[in-house]
Parts: C-alpha cells; structure tokens; sequence
C-alpha cells in the first residue's frame, strides 16, 4: 500500500479562505502534493497534469459548479478515484445530486477538521486498496497466461513425442530387418568389395537406429532407465 502523505490531492473551490484552510489542514497532517485553485475551469487540466488520488471539490460555484466540473473530469469508469464533495447546501437534494455524478463522499460547511481529516484517509485507504488489487489481478493473469502458454506448449510436445513415437517404431522394424540381412549378406559375401558394401549398409542402418533411439528418449520426456530384465518375457512380448 503507498504512502497517504505522498497522496496527490487537487482542491477546487471558489473561496480563497476555504482553500487556503483545507491546505493548511493538509499540511498539518502530512500531505506535500496538493495542487489548488479557485477557477473551477481550470479544475480539467489541474486534474490531467497532477493526474490526483482525490479531489476535494465545492458544489456551489459560479460559471461552473461541482456537478458540471465531475462531468468534465475524465475519470476512467474502472478506476477508483474518489471525490469528496464540500458544500455548504445541507439538503438532500444536493447530497443525491454529488453522489449521481460521481462523489464518492460529502461533507457540509462548515466542517469539523478531524472528520475531514479522517474522510480524507478513509478515501486515500480505499484507493490505495482498489490499486494494489488491481496490481495483483494484473499479475494473477500475467501468471495465468504464463501457465497457460506453458501447459500449451506441454501439449504440443506431448503431441511431438506421441508422434515422433510411432515414427519410431515404424522404423525400428524395417531397420531391423535391413541390419539383419546386411549382417548375412557381409557374412555370406564371397568378394571382399561385397563385404565392404554390406558394412558399409549395416553402418547406416546402425546410423539410422540410433536417430530413432533419439527420437524415443525425446518422445519419452525422461533420460531411458536401465534395470534387470527377463529376456524370455522381453522376446515373448516382441514375438
């Protein structure tokens, strides 16, 4: 959660006295970043350039008043920035009013300075609390797209390994058969050229298997184990 007093606060009223108390209350308590006016015109582009985490803004003002100033405000709809409206109209009217067009709280003049005080905190505590839920949702996602993109990728290569699996043993069989047939034929082989050539295909083919033990241990996912064997139960099964 940040720091309350490095909050950034915007004040807009058209009474010079009421400005210059809520600053001085402000600063009393801590808080550096507080811009003013008493032009509720220039209330839009204060608010662009200090870009505030509250706005403590007056009702009742000439030219322009506090509803119209919110309506200009370009609050985004999903961000929590609070606006604390003080104002000397008591009803209830205007209560419903402030809180219609955005005010997330109200206060009356005059008002007390250790309820403002607390108004303020309060405010600042929920936006703070809103960002930090906002961080964390955007990393809860960026880690969701992380294992998303992860279990994704698991998938293809499980894809890869199955096929690469049965590529293999396609190929293991007429590998066998072309060693075995190399090996009579260099053994049988009367010219020693003919021998030559019949190692030089059981070579490949020895080539060739090894690719395909490759292929295995990458379809596997796992370096191949060793372990005692029964051979009669290991030729059974090939038979």
């Amino acid at each position: 959660m940040g720091d309350l007093t490095e909050a950034r606060i915007l004040i807009v009223d058209d009474e010079f006295t009421n400005v210059r108390l809520l600053e001085r209350l402000l600063q009393q308590a801590g808080y550096h970043n507080v811009v003013t006016t008493t032009d509720a015109w220039q209330a839009r582009p204060l608010f662009e350039q200090l870009k505030p985490d509250l706005v403590l803004l007056d009702l009742m003002m000439p030219h322009l008043d506090g509803i119209a100033v919110m309506g200009q405000l370009p609050i985004p709809e999903v961000a929590y920035l609070p606006i604390l409206v003080l104002t000397a109209d008591v009803t209830a009217e205007a209560r419903q009013r402030a809180l219609a067009a955005g005010a997330k709280d109200f206060l009356t003049k005059p008002f007390d300075r250790v309820e403002v005080l607390l108004r303020i905190k309060n405010l600042l505590d929920t936006r703070y609390l809103y960002l930090e839920l906002e961080r964390q949702n955007r990393s809860l996602e960026q880690i969701v797209a992380e294992r998303t993109q992860r279990l994704m990728q698991s998938e293809k290569v499980a894809t890869l390994g199955s096929l690469l699996a049965g590529v293999a043993h396609e190929l293991n069989n007429p590998l066998a058969v072309l060693t075995g047939h190399a090996y009579l034929l260099r053994e049988g082989a009367k010219d020693e050229s003919l021998a030559t050539r019949a190692e030089k295909i059981r070579a490949a083919a020895d080539r060739c298997a090894r690719i395909v033990k490759n292929f295995l241990a990458l379809a596997r996912q796992q370096p191949p184990e060793r372990g005692e064997v029964h051979l009669n139960v290991v030729v059974k099964e090939a038979l």
